[in-house]
């Protein structure tokens, strides 16, 4: 229950004040509607975002006249739209600055509104406002931080659930390839103690069957700690690499890198080269492309990078799950490649990272993968 009482009187020129405040109020929301509309962004497109933005002002404008008429809170009216503003904005991966420019815009439009009053309205002459500015500034800064302290929650909500995908991909790779390679060499062991007297010739098979499968396995958890241990301080020289390692001879690959990749910082180049190392394996597995071309732009504040095949395009029914993961080997050389994240997967990381993932793809006419990513040195983000 929020609990009320009243100060001591507050001085007259407050009171007056916040008596026009209250009246002004439906007049500043829509003032404040028009021009956060002018922001761009979520702001021009979302009708529901705007009214958001306008309930903030108008609990704002309510907090401010409270304490001017000297009612004092221990916690704002309606602060669960900022609860909603918050979650809502990081389901949309909504960069943060957007709603910081609309706090700064409502702090401006409510400001101007008080200093023409003061201005043109004789009974507040000489009244300093100091009072009206600071508690406008309290409100606002209270819910902008609950608004930011639900939309980080969801983030980190976000980060655990990633990470508990990530276990279970490295449980699964480790059950189903490591722990069946070496079961199967230890029965294959097995044969060879029984064949070696009686039939010599199948022995030394099965002991060479074992060999091939435990180099196998070797390889497996190399790739899984190279997958944990990956630092990526060149986007270009690790697409090229990735290419000459994992891309069948016949399948031509083109690798473009523009920009300023030190606009991004190492451990983002990192999950960016992981969403695209992805995006390659799965045209290399499952597309049946003859040609792959990586385009990478950074800067100064998106990167955007496409993977572009020309294979055989995947159904819609499987464009944001798991592809592919019974068959990870490198198509070259029988070794095992990484990646397996599957689509789903290059989703999480685009998202955590506050860029996007979209997938076009057509059956017979390739896949484009598109990912997009505000640059911390811009303004976007």
């Amino acid at each position: 229950m929020t609990l009320e009482h009243f100060g001591p009187g507050p001085d007259h020129r407050d009171a007056l004040l916040a008596s026009l405040l209250r009246e002004a109020t439906g007049e500043l929301s829509e003032e404040f509607g028009r021009a956060i509309h002018g922001l761009g962004g979520v702001f021009a497109s979302s009708e529901e975002a705007r009214r958001q933005a306008q309930g903030q002002l108008i609990q704002a404008v309510g907090d401010t006249a409270d304490v001017l008429e000297g009612r004092l809170r221990t916690q704002p009216p309606g602060i669960e739209l900022s609860w909603e503003i918050g979650l809502d904005r990081a389901r949309q991966q909504i960069p943060q600055a957007e709603s910081l420019a609309a706090a700064r815009l409502l702090f401006r439009t409510v400001t101007d509104w008080a200093m023409r009053q003061a201005a043109e309205d004789e009974r507040l002459h000489g009244h300093s406002l100091s009072g009206f500015f600071t508690e406008l500034n309290t409100s606002v800064i209270t819910r902008v931080t609950e608004a930011q302290t639900w939309y980080a929650g969801y983030l980190r909500n976000e980060i655990t659930h990633a990470q508990r995908n990530e276990r279970a991909r490295l449980a699964g790779d480790l059950h189903d390839r490591v722990s069946h390679g070496v079961l199967e060499s230890k029965l294959r062991l097995g044969s060879y103690l029984a064949l070696r007297e009686s039939d010599p010739g199948r022995a030394e098979g099965e002991i060479a069957r074992v060999g091939e499968m435990l180099d196998t396995s070797l390889a497996v958890i190399r790739d899984l700690i190279a997958d944990l241990r990956s630092q990526v301080p060149d986007l270009r020289q690790a697409l090229h690499a990735l290419a000459a390692d994992w891309v069948p001879e016949e399948i031509a690959v083109g690798v473009e890198v523009g920009g300023d990749q030190s606009l991004l910082p190492e451990e983002e180049r990192t999950e960016v080269f992981l969403i695209l190392r992805e995006a390659v394996l799965n045209a290399v597995r499952h597309a049946a492309a003859t040609s792959i071309d990586v385009l990478v732009d950074v800067g100064p504040h998106w990167l955007t990078a496409t993977v572009d095949d020309d294979g055989r395009g995947i159904g819609a029914s499987r464009r944001r799950g798991r592809i592919g993961r019974q068959d990870r080997r490198g198509p070259h050389n029988g070794r095992a490649g990484p990646g397996g994240y599957g689509i789903t997967g290059m989703h999480e990381r685009a998202a955590l990272l506050g860029g996007s993932l979209s997938l076009v793809s057509r059956p017979g006419e390739g896949t484009r993968v598109t990912l997009r990513l505000p640059l911390a040195a811009g303004a976007q983000r």
